[in-house]
């Protein structure tokens, strides 16, 4: 199963990949915007926040890390 489907994030409008939920509507989406990686919530695209790239590895990793122990 693909989880991440690579377009266009639908509130931001910049070009990443989405996390789909089974109804293959966007949950969150990634995307770069001046070398940042950007998160973003895709409920309403209100939230998001703005990582360096090793910053956003280290952020991933930590849930990886977070899922290894659950």
């Amino acid at each position: 199963m693909k989880y991440w489907v690579e377009g266009t994030a639908d509130q931001s409008h910049l070009i990443g990949i989405s996390l789909l939920d089974n109804g293959y509507d966007n949950v969150l989406s990634l995307s770069v915007e001046d070398g940042k990686i950007v998160f973003t919530e895709e409920c309403d695209g209100y939230y998001n926040v703005v990582l360096s790239k090793e910053d956003a590895k280290a952020a991933l990793q930590e849930a990886i890390d977070w899922i290894d122990k659950a």
